[in-house]
């Protein structure tokens, strides 16, 4: 999977675009569900903001969207990754 990100700011905290490609053996994986939840950090402090989530294209290619507000990337920082066909 390829990932760009870039900086910027909102209501839900920093934020970064994102967006990539998923193949499976080789090729494009379609119609796949790309899930990035933020992960608590180490230090204990409580998450404020909400997961991002893009489907893939035909070509594999996604883009992500916070879940709340509605608008287009994922929070920064560390988070666990899903990707799912179901």
């Amino acid at each position: 999977m390829f990932l760009v990100l870039a900086g910027g700011c909102g209501s839900a905290g920093p934020t970064a675009s994102v967006s990539g490609r998923v193949t499976l053996a080789g090729q494009p994986l379609a119609n796949a569900v790309v899930t990035f939840q933020p992960v608590r950090p180490q230090d204990g402090a409580a998450l404020t903001v909400t997961g991002s989530v893009g489907k893939t294209d035909a070509n594999g290619r996604f883009e992500l969207r916070l879940i709340e507000p509605d608008k287009p990337g994922a929070a920064v920082g560390q988070h666990r990754v899903s990707i799912s066909t179901a």
